[in-house]
């Protein structure tokens, strides 16, 4: 075996491993060596004292991902260790007999750069790293040895890809026989459809399978908007509860399209009644509703990511402010608002304050009924704050 390449960190600059959060970023480094794209190498501080393993790539600024904090081999069984360990975590949260979870999630789990998820019986795996990417092959026999029946396909997509020097989009099948898609899923009891051949992401948002079920507790009688509904998970909850009304607002007529279906999976009746779904930018949208007085009893705002890197924190809190100022002038006194950020850069803090900003603005009252985050099957690991990347707040309006 060849001598593992050692990568010196700066004079001070070793206190994020030494508290071990898993990153290292080119400025930390005395040198940025010219070796190939996702090495295995050994970080050590000025002192040349190891500090941790991971993998390097020159290219992008987050240069380094630390796999582990020994210096044990990066190997077959180390990788299978700690797919049994995320395995384990999941059977501990009660969800191995269940239909679909997230059994990987990148560092929280100790594997950066991996996700891997479960939909009935096909695994659907997200590469974002050059270092996860030469690790693959192996992941995949792992796989394939704990799920011997399961269809497994890399989705890969995302922008990270393209900075570690990896092909920006992959879609292939990595073992087993190509299934007929979408496939169906069951979720808090109801059935969904996913595709994770074609739908965003890896085909379907888990994270927020605990919040929809929470959504069902107020959702009976009411006038429901769910802005940036995609498929509709928010909505099928609110009219299996016995929701009034529910506007659907998205940009995408085919994730319209696939609420509908949703809503006939389910044996949810008089949908065309039910269900008005608005396709369309949000925003204005939002506007055209607030400048016709429209109401509502019940708002879901779940928006996509606004805020990708730090450098858009404050253009992406004006973006939040923006649609959650909109909703809570559109909310009736006693009304509900269950609003999100997906965005790993705006803190539970700072979330707090762009809403309280945006009711200052609406003119509203409100008090905070709950606190809310992502699924525990998207753990967050206490040396990682930004594995807590979903923020919500379930708001009564006075």
């Amino acid at each position: 075996m060849n001598p593992i390449p050692q990568i010196k960190l700066k004079p001070k600059k070793d206190r994020p491993l030494q508290l071990r959060h898993p990153w290292v970023f080119s400025g930390a480094l005395t040198a940025n060596p010219s070796i190939l794209p996702g090495s295995l190498v050994d970080f050590v501080n000025d002192k040349g004292n190891f500090l941790a393993r991971g993998y390097y790539n020159p290219n992008p600024s987050l240069a380094g991902r630390v796999l582990s904090w020994q210096k044990e081999e990066i190997d077959r069984p180390f990788l299978k260790q700690r797919i049994i360990k995320a395995q384990e975590l999941r059977k501990f949260l009660g969800l191995t007999s269940g239909d679909s979870f997230r059994l990987i999630s990148s560092e929280a789990d100790g594997l950066p750069g991996l996700i891997v998820e479960k939909f009935a019986s096909c695994l659907v795996v997200q590469v974002l790293s050059a270092g996860m990417n030469q690790l693959l092959p192996a992941i995949a026999e792992i796989l394939m040895e704990l799920y011997p029946d399961s269809l497994i396909i890399e989705r890969s997509e995302d922008a990270m890809r393209k900075k570690e020097g990896l092909t920006q989009s992959v879609s292939r099948v990595i073992s087993g026989e190509l299934i007929s898609f979408p496939i169906e899923i069951v979720e808090n009891g109801l059935k969904f459809l996913t595709d994770p051949m074609d739908g965003q992401k890896t085909g379907f948002y888990l994270d927020q399978r605990v919040n929809r079920q929470i959504i069902r507790q107020y959702a009976k009688g009411k006038r429901v908007l769910d802005c940036f509904s995609y498929t509709g998970g928010f909505s099928v909850n609110a009219a299996v509860a016995g929701a009034q009304s529910i506007t659907a607002v998205d940009q995408s007529e085919w994730a319209l399209n696939r609420l509908e279906e949703h809503c006939n999976l389910n044996g949810i009746k008089n949908t065309d009644s039910l269900i008005d779904g608005i396709c369309g930018d949000a925003f204005q949208i939002l506007r055209d509703m607030q400048t016709s007085n429209e109401k509502f009893d019940l708002i879901i705002m779940d928006p996509p990511k606004f805020i990708k890197n730090r450098s858009q924190v404050d253009r992406g809190s004006r973006g939040y402010k923006d649609v959650n100022r909109l909703a809570l002038q559109m909310l009736n006194p006693g009304g509900i608002l269950a609003t999100f950020s997906c965005s790993a850069h705006m803190t539970a803090d700072l979330f707090q304050k762009v809403i309280f900003g945006a009711a200052t603005d609406a003119l509203a009252d409100a008090h905070i009924l709950q606190y809310l985050n992502q699924a525990p099957d998207h753990p967050i690991l206490m040396t990682v704050p930004e594995s807590y990347y979903l923020n919500g707040l379930l708001l009564r309006k006075t």
